[in-house]
């Protein structure tokens, strides 16, 4: 997404460029009012937040101001880095509790494991009876063993 972003941000600044070059050749003629490149880069800064066009009635017309898209995209940035801290603070308070509501399981207990509606036939169990073989402590996750009949 910052590619297209970065490319569009760079073909409006070189066109704002070519385009104040263009005036101040053509106010060079006029006067010497601008004799050097700081003066080009001077108006280009002070030109920099405002992006002109002309619509169909060749009538040029202030369009937005650079700071409001860079604003706005930092907005954009915080509202997604916010998101991604709210899910994982979700994700934490989920697995609390989880971890209250289910004991720990010990080697040899029985569980019930069920079976998700898009898996199973109407003949089907609703859920699967496994025996605890291994835990593993750092994932708390588990290794079931099934009988099948």
């Amino acid at each position: 997404m910052d590619e297209p972003t970065s490319s569009r941000q760079a073909d409006q600044k070189q066109w704002r460029e070519k385009f104040l070059t263009e005036v101040l050749q053509s106010e060079n003629k006029k006067s010497s009012h601008y004799n050097d490149e700081e003066d080009l880069k001077k108006v280009i800064e002070e030109d920099c937040n405002v992006n002109l066009t002309e619509d169909s009635d060749d009538n040029v017309e202030e369009v937005s101001n650079q700071d409001e898209v860079c604003s706005s995209e930092n907005e954009i940035q915080k509202a997604r880095k916010t998101a991604a801290e709210n899910l994982v603070k979700q994700a934490k308070k989920m697995k609390a509790t989880s971890d209250k509501s289910h004991p720990p399981a010990n080697i040899g207990d029985n569980v019930t494991i069920p079976i998700p509606d898009v898996d199973k036939g109407k003949g089907d169990l609703r859920n699967i009876i496994g025996v605890i073989l291994q835990t593993n402590d750092e994932d708390q996750n588990s290794t079931f063993a099934i009988k099948l009949f």
